[in-house]
């Protein structure tokens, strides 16, 4: 009878331990089953927890560890990343590319490069009409005064083209005035551009810093009202602490990179060290004949904007401003941080979402502007590929998965893959 009950145990056993080796650990897992961490271990020989997808199936019957240890299948692999994020930085390559190109070969076209110069100085050359101008432009490469658009004159004073389309006016080289009250009736209908916020804010100091990182102080400033007021909630995403201080202070070191090497270094490089012979020849023939340079001020080179100077506006459109923005943008929508809540899923994927679009708008206002008013096209174009020196890397952080470092930083900034991720209720 002792030997029939042994015997007993013993198939009892295998059949149990067969049972928890063939069922799926996710759908079939045992009554006894319970929710821990991932990275939860065994040890000894009885009673052991065996780590499964979050799943710990605890032996009842002390089966040896070997026995069981096939049910763990814990993964060490690094985050991959998401298909969709790929398309998204393929779309956002392509669409910033083209807005360049348009604005480069079809707004500029290689025929004009204005510089502001002081309407004060116009009196020397008793030209007194461009004293009531608040901004003086002179284009650089027209051959005199007298040629079209060679001397742009934007005023307080200057009538709102009533015909002109929404487009047209938002890419006009003067913005529209701001009027006082009693002048809103002359508003055209496309005036109102002049009114949008940060339109004309996305180079100045502390809107260019600041504007990129809005997906992130938002993840930021949400999850602090839940910690403070909703306690209690259950919360999906754990990257608000330590992954969010992470990026926060990886994207302050690029925009120090930006400023300092990408703005500041290679002007001076540009300025004191890196002469293009043809942009040289060009200036010195054209000097005798700088009709604007009773125009500059004296401390100004002569014929100031005759020589190659690579757009800094477009590096921190395309380094800065814009890839930031979609890298925290495409983590918001990868890993939410508004569960469970009819409002919250739908309002903030909209806050975001709108915000974006927004923000690629003006930015590429700004890229036109830039491009065809106040850069040639080789200007433009240098000033891209130098972009790519900090747009490219954070790409590479969200898309790569060739190689496994990438793939290890990229945990470290955003977290772990959701599936070994921690429920915390």
């Amino acid at each position: 009878q002792s030997t029939s009950e042994s015997s007993a145990s013993e198939s009892s056993t295998f059949e149990e331990t067969r049972t928890l080796e063939t069922k799926n650990p996710i759908t079939d897992a045992p009554k006894h089953a319970r929710i821990i961490s991932v990275d939860s271990s065994f040890s000894g020989t009885g009673g052991e927890e065996v780590s499964l997808l979050g799943l710990s199936a605890t032996s009842a019957t002390g089966a040896h560890p070997t026995t069981v240890m096939r049910l763990k299948q814990h993964d060490s692999a690094p985050p991959r990343a998401e298909r969709w994020m790929q398309e998204a930085w393929i779309a956002h390559f392509l669409i910033g590319a083209t807005v360049l190109l348009f604005s480069v070969f079809v707004g500029n076209g290689g025929t004009r490069k204005y510089i502001a110069v002081d309407p004060s100085h116009a009196i020397a050359i008793n030209s007194a009409d461009f004293l009531e101008c608040d901004k003086l432009l002179i284009n650089v490469l027209a051959e005199s005064a007298k040629d079209d658009g060679a001397i742009v004159c934007c005023g307080s004073n200057r009538q709102s083209n009533q015909s002109a389309s929404l487009l047209s006016t938002i890419l006009d080289l003067c913005p529209p005035p701001r009027l006082d009250a009693t002048q809103q009736q002359s508003l055209s209908a496309g005036s109102f551009i002049t009114f949008l916020p940060f339109l004309g804010r996305l180079a100045k100091f502390p809107d260019a810093w600041l504007i990129p990182l809005f997906p992130l102080l938002l993840r930021i400033g949400f999850r602090t009202y839940q910690t403070i007021v909703e306690k209690g909630h259950i919360v999906l995403d754990t990257t608000f602490g330590v992954f969010s201080f992470r990026r926060l202070v990886f994207y302050f070191l690029l925009m120090q990179f930006r400023g300092w090497v990408l703005y500041v270094a290679l002007n001076n490089l540009e300025d004191n060290f890196i002469v293009d012979s043809k942009d040289m020849e060009t200036a010195g023939a054209l000097s005798a004949s700088c009709w604007y340079k009773q125009w500059l001020p004296v401390s100004t080179r002569e014929c100031q904007g005759r020589v190659f100077d690579f757009s800094d506006h477009v590096v921190l459109y395309y380094a800065q401003i814009l890839p930031i923005a979609l890298l925290e943008y495409l983590h918001s929508m990868d890993r939410p941080y508004w569960p469970f809540h009819f409002f919250r899923r739908i309002a903030l994927p909209f806050l975001l979402t709108s915000g974006m679009l927004y923000l690629y708008f003006i930015t590429f206002v700004g890229v036109y502007k830039t491009c065809a008013y106040f850069h040639t096209p080789k200007e433009s174009l240098a000033g891209y590929a130098v972009s790519l020196v900090a747009h490219l890397p954070l790409c590479t952080l969200q898309c790569s998965n060739g190689f496994t470092t990438i793939a290890h930083l990229r945990e470290y900034f955003f977290g772990p893959t959701k599936r070994s991720k921690k429920l915390l209720r």
